[in-house]
């Protein structure tokens, strides 16, 4: 993984930059290059993780580094449920038509569930503790700051999107360049694209 500051340090050297009076906007750069690319489904940032579900649970907070779902597996005693076989991610309003009540809300194995946010609403108030399987993409939990911190996006596939990204918006926010060009930018992202994205199944 490379730095911010490495990073950093090749852009100045592109753009003839010596020093580190423009350390600071170039950072802020690179910071919001991640920040346009961090809801993009690349297979280096996917990732599983287990979440427990306890007795009487109804949702459940997703991970803190969970930028996108693609899927969610519920093991629910020795048997492992998901979408179309018994437990299904659906939209926040069909499982409320589906499954909430007026009365007491009803307890038992989770059928479905529902992504809100940072959290994941189930169609049951569970009634023995299980495991949530989640399969999504990552993003970072902070971004760098620093000039020795990095990002899950400054790995051998991201690092050089980000950097022409980051220079691309360097050079038309703090030198005022209305001739950048953002064509190195656009041409790393479409390889990106051509080879590590995971498209969409379905609605999710």
């Amino acid at each position: 993984m490379a730095t911010i500051d490495e990073i950093a340090t090749r852009i100045k050297t592109d753009l003839v930059i010596s020093g580190t009076a423009k350390d600071v906007a170039i950072y802020d750069s690179i910071r919001s290059a991640i920040r346009l690319m961090q809801r993009k489904r690349y297979w280096f940032l996917r990732k599983s993780a287990n979440v427990t579900l306890s007795v009487g649970a109804a949702s459940v907070a997703v991970p803190t580094d969970f930028a996108l779902m693609e899927t969610v597996d519920l093991t629910y005693g020795t048997n492992r449920y998901s979408h179309n076989r018994g437990f299904n991610l659906l939209e926040f309003t069909k499982l409320k038509d589906l499954y909430f009540t007026t009365g007491a809300a009803a307890s038992g194995q989770p059928m479905a569930c529902s992504l809100v946010n940072n959290t994941l609403h189930l169609s049951h108030l569970t009634d023995v503790a299980s495991v949530l399987v989640f399969d999504y993409y990552q993003k970072d939990i902070t971004l760098p700051e620093t000039a020795n911190q990095t990002s899950v996006w400054l790995g051998d596939e991201g690092s050089d999107v980000i950097r022409s990204l980051a220079q691309f918006i360097y050079e038309k926010e703090s030198m005022g360049r209305g001739d950048a060009d953002p064509a190195a930018a656009l041409g790393y992202q479409t390889r990106l694209d051509e080879t590590h994205t995971f498209y969409e199944r379905g609605a999710y």
